[in-house]
């Protein structure tokens, strides 16, 4: 298990994203929205690009300081979908793993959609092509792979906590 202060996050294998590889990546949004999304990464990369320093904690007891991500904020992700007014939620998705958020938190300008880390690409086992990224986050939070947003009214469960810590259990 690792512990104290890393100088790069930790390669972990992508064996539970929902693709096999970047050129194969769509982000879909759809839900409780006016025009439902399917996007390519090129589209993605065209919106304006943000960048975001936090220090980065994992509940196994390591940490990164200082890491620069550079992405797209989710609010300018759903803005293209144009949320209804009944939106009141948002669930990040990939594959089962998934992180509910208020609308409100989630459409705040410091979350974002990272594509880049320390100004290069995300690499595939860092959660490319996109990660979640926001601060106060949690570590299980950021999640990796995300390929697709659902918006919706009423909230439901999220899957990333119970996954993660049974995860870390099973280190044990």
């Amino acid at each position: 298990m690792l512990r104290g202060v890393l100088e790069d996050l930790p390669k972990f294998p992508p064996k539970n994203a929902p693709y096999r590889s970047v050129d194969e990546f769509i982000l879909r949004i759809s839900g409780a929205v006016v025009r439902p999304q399917t996007l390519r990464l090129e589209d993605i990369l065209k919106l304006p690009k943000v960048n975001l320093t936090s220090d980065f904690t994992c509940v196994e007891g390591w940490s990164v300081k200082g890491v620069v991500w550079g992405g797209v904020r989710v609010k300018d992700l759903l803005a293209l979908a144009e949320p209804k007014p009944t939106s009141r939620y948002v669930l990040f998705k990939a594959g089962v793993f998934t992180k509910l958020m208020d609308m409100r938190s989630a459409t705040r300008d410091d979350t974002i959609l990272a594509y880049s880390y320390k100004g290069e690409m995300l690499k595939y086992e860092h959660g490319a092509p996109l990660r979640l990224i926001f601060p106060s986050q949690q570590c299980y939070e950021s999640v990796k792979w995300v390929d697709a947003i659902d918006v919706l009214e009423q909230p439901t469960k999220d899957t990333g906590r119970e996954i993660a810590l049974s995860r870390i259990q099973t280190k044990s």
